[in-house]
């Protein structure tokens, strides 16, 4: 009788705080609405609870049902509700009408955000997809992204062009950021993310719906003139296409784009203070370097659905590079000096790749491709009539393939298994010189990781890679093994604050330019080669990062390298100097503070600052650096005009070391700009105005200072600090989703 009496005490207890339940869905096609907010009011419109709708419009409120009222609903881009629940334990099925917000609020009002260790969900709704043209100015309205309306490349806090994968794959980047909003189901921030892209420290995953159907055709042209040097400019058109069909999606990208920019340089040299090198000064009035460049990009590719589990997909791209520069120099002495330079290349890579869910509970990914990379470059160097001309052949190929599986146990645990294997081979030759240089190269890394989630505020990932690499440089060969350990975790102690840290070691290796054994002449005293002795780069790296209230976060970043690869310069007698590359120790740290923060009436508040600490040392040669920036961002969105204004300001100052010198560089921008939509989106423009402004000094510098040699080379920024720039772009498309059936996935399904 006495168990009996505690469990009929229990039960009423339990009744009595019970929660109120319901689900929210759009009036309009029936989708879950994620993020809305909800709170509830007793009788006397007193406020008693308040919270939010998870992925599945699902939302629950602690509290006693007889004691609550009313409860009202509000989400942007939707009106909002306000329902009498008198005293009922589940309230139902409750559906919001979209509203007529514009664009004003939409660029200033958050969006909810699922985290965990490694992925930060942000959850969209139809009011923020109608209102931009293309996926990339979608993100830049969302808090935390920004978005170059020039480039449309993506920043999100310190971390700047993050690169963009569609459904966890490369597609180009192009394509990613022309997508039409309309596709996306949510947008992924992904930090070293296991599996297949373990090695990148930050990328965008744009998850799309799955059973999107219709076309789109995207298209772009871009402008760059500089008002202060009539002769640097840049133009690029771009188009992009996709069409899908409930088994086929065909997609295709293609531009082209041609740069001719101008800047000015010297240098002075001193050799045993026997030989001396000087140019007059640079004279950012009459530059004396000039660069030409164009480059043609063009990808297509299939995706095919087998059933509702799978998709096999096979993608193409081809790139054609060509560049030509040259820097003129007068001597003090009265000589005229010329470097030249040509540069061609051809890289394609052709992938198959395949995604799917094997059961409920485990999901795959596996991909291979091949990539051919050739080069064809020239470097000449004249003085009077004697020249200098070094031919280079190059060629690399690359297979790539790799696996990873994620299996979930439970809502708790889940682990990650992935295997990437790559071989490639480097050929370098020089013409009319006895130098042909080869390297051959394998890797077998296996990765595994485990993640637990005990609660919604708290995820640990842990785990690791055994990565072997074999390589051949010429007739020399040799293998090593490393572990590299993996921790990331995250956790929200309370519920405006949230605490991410990752530890791990990522693996950096030397490319093509810094092994090679070509070489060619720089000055009648100093010539250039590569180093087939470099070793790679194994960086410890370590990062915590605090955010509060969703708008402000405070992090710290540590690095450490035995292996950094820097330029290397030394005496081999009297009359010539070379440079080349070596390994050395490296040590690099930042504090750094950003905002997104809405001021009302439109206006969008976007700061980023850091203070970095490097060091970089090797034998008896040490040195120290540092760098600060800060990048300042006020947008006002003019909803009923369609409009965006930007004022933007941002200055950086470098003072990078080397262990024989130290390198200067700075940057300092004042923007302004315009955003307009026209024709309900399908047509939008961008003007940029970038504005001469000079709070720290544009004269950079290179000075390397050891026994015997002394080198400075200067550069004046000044030539290209008044710059207009434009995008124009239109966007075609017919096409729905049948949303009702696309709820969002969790985690775990992923």
């Amino acid at each position: 009788m006495k168990y009996l009496t505690i469990l009929i005490f229990l039960i009423a207890a339990m009744h009595g705080y019970a929660d109120v339940r319901g689900t929210v869905i759009d009036a309009a096609d029936g989708s879950p609405v994620a993020g809305a907010t909800v709170r509830s009011f007793s009788a006397d419109s007193v406020f008693i609870a308040g919270s939010a709708t998870d992925i599945d419009g699902i939302f629950s409120i602690a509290g006693d049902p007889a004691a609550i009222c009313r409860v009202s609903i509000s989400c942007m881009g939707y009106a909002p509700l306000t329902i009498m629940t008198n005293g009922t334990h589940d309230i139902g099925t409750l559906m919001l009408h979209q509203s007529d917000t514009e664009l004003a609020t939409l660029t200033v009002t958050g969006e909810t955000r699922l985290q965990d260790a490694t992925t930060e969900t942000i959850l969209l709704n139809d009011s923020i997809r109608k209102s931009f043209g293309n996926a990339a100015m979608m993100m830049g309205s969302l808090p935390g992204f920004k978005v170059d309306w020039i480039s449309e490349n993506i920043s999100i806090g310190n971390d700047k062009d993050v690169p963009v994968i569609v459904n966890g794959r490369e597609m180009g980047l192009q394509y990613a950021k022309s997508l039409n909003p309309k596709r996306i189901k949510s947008i992924e921030i992904q930090r070293y993310p296991p599996g297949q892209y373990s090695d990148y420290p930050i990328l965008i995953n744009i998850v799309l719906y799955e059973n999107f159907t219709g076309w789109d055709v995207s298209g772009g042209v871009t402008g760059t003139l500089s008002l202060r040097n009539r002769h640097t400019n840049s133009e690029k058109v771009m188009i992009d296409a996709t069409l899908s069909t409930k088994l086929w999606s065909t997609f295709m990208s293609a531009s082209y784009q041609r740069k001719q920019a101008y800047d000015a340089s010297s240098y002075y040299r001193n050799i045993q203070d026997v030989i001396i090198e000087e140019t007059t000064p640079a004279n950012f009035h009459n530059p004396n370097d000039s660069r030409f460049a164009s480059d043609c990009h063009f990808s297509v590719g299939a995706d095919r659905k087998f059933g509702e589990r799978h998709t096999v997909s096979v993608q193409t791209w081809l790139d054609r590079d060509h560049l030509k520069s040259r820097s003129l120099y007068d001597m003090l002495d009265g000589a005229a000096i010329s470097n030249g330079n040509r540069y061609s290349s051809v890289n394609s890579i052709t992938g198959l790749f395949y995604q799917g869910d094997l059961t409920d509970r485990l999901y795959l990914r596996a991909s291979a491709s091949y990539n051919y990379y050739d080069i064809d470059e020239d470097r000449l160097f004249t003085e009077g009539i004697s020249a200098s001309d070094s031919k280079i052949f190059g060629r690399k190929d690359n297979v790539y393939a790799s696996a990873d599986a994620t299996y979930s146990f439970s809502d708790k645990w889940e682990a990650t298994v992935g295997y990437n294997y790559s071989w490639r081979k480097y050929r370098s030759e020089e013409q009319g010189a006895d130098r042909l240089f080869t390297s051959e190269e394998s890797r077998n890394k296996l990765d595994a990781t485990v993640a637990f989630s005990p609660a919604r505020n708290f995820n640990l990932r842990a785990g690791g890679s055994i990565l072997g690499i074999s390589d051949r440089q010429e007739a020399e060969r040799t293998s090593h093994t490393s572990f590299l350990p993996r921790l990331q975790a995250y956790w929200r102690p309370f519920r405006l604050g949230r605490i991410t840290a990752v530890y791990l070691n990522e693996i950096l290796y030397p490319n093509l330019d810094q092994l090679s054994t070509a070489s060619w002449q720089i000055s009648n005293h100093l010539f250039q080669t590569g180093n087939p002795d470099l070793r790679s780069q194994i960086m410890h790296y370590a990062n915590v990062k605090f955010t509060l209230a969703d708008c402000v976060s405070l992090e710290y970043m540590w690095r450490k390298s035995n292996n950094d690869i820097v330029d290397w310069y030394e005496i081999l007698d009297s009359d010539y100097v070379r440079k080349s590359y070596i390994n050395c120790d490296y040590l690099h740290q930042y504090l750094g503070v950003s905002l997104d923060k809405s001021l009302g009436a439109g206006l969008n508040l976007n700061f980023t600052g850091n203070y970095q600490w490097y060091k970089r040392w090797t034998g008896a040669w040490a040195n120290n650096g540092r760098t600060w920036y800060g990048d300042l961002t006020l947008t006002w969105a003019l909803g009923r005009a369609h409009t965006m204004l930007l004022a933007e300001y941002f200055i950086r100052h470098d003072r990078e070391p080397l262990p024989q010198g130290i390198r200067y560089n700075q940057q300092e921008t004042l923007a302004l700009g315009c955003f307009k939509n026209l024709l309900k989106g399908r047509l939008t423009l961008s003007a940029m105005l970038l504005i001469p402004v000079q709070a720290i000094d544009k004269q950079t510098y290179t000075k390397i200072d050891i026994p015997g040699f002394r080198s400075e080379t200067r550069g004046d920024d000044r030539v290209n600090s008044f710059i207009a720039q434009i995008n124009v772009r239109f966007n075609l498309g017919k096409g729905k989703v049948s949303k009702s059936s696309n709820s969002y996935v969790t985690d775990s399904e992923k």
